[in-house]
């Protein structure tokens, strides 16, 4: 498994790099600590987040609601 972070920018926005595949996004808050890290939390999370298949050079726009950590 991958797992990518990263944090948004003053407008709301963030940008992530990733290879072709399938993956899960969540927007959590900053105050959510290392928890998300633990594979329990993962899963939970995996339930609710959105599901984005990326393609070689594409770019997608998400709209996303900020989830809490279980």
């Amino acid at each position: 498994r991958r797992m990518r972070s990263t944090r948004v920018n003053a407008g709301g926005g963030f940008t992530v790099n990733l290879p072709p595949g399938e993956y899960y996004v969540a927007a959590l808050r900053d105050d959510a600590g290392e928890d998300w890290r633990d594979p329990a939390v993962l899963d939970a999370l995996s339930r609710s987040a959105t599901r984005v298949p990326v393609r070689d050079g594409q770019q997608r726009t998400l709209q996303l609601r900020t989830m809490r950590v279980p």
